[in-house]
């Protein structure tokens, strides 16, 4: 049953607007290690992806482990 104090109510949706924001988010990718995460080719220091494409493919993969 929701209540109907304003303050309890408003803390309510500060938590359900939360939730949702977590559940929505991008996953998480593990740092940079000299290669693709994706496709596992060479690329620059720092670059985890060698394009956008491969950063496409891996957060589509990954976004289902979030969901379990």
């Amino acid at each position: 049953m929701p209540s109907t104090d304003p303050l309890d109510r408003a803390q309510e949706l500060t938590e359900e607007m939360l939730q949702r924001s977590l559940a929505q988010r991008k996953p998480e990718a593990p740092g940079a290690v000299g290669y693709c995460l994706n496709c596992f080719e060479d690329v620059n220091e720092g670059v985890r992806w060698c394009d956008a494409e491969c950063r496409d493919d891996w957060e589509i993969t990954n976004a289902n482990s979030r969901t379990r």
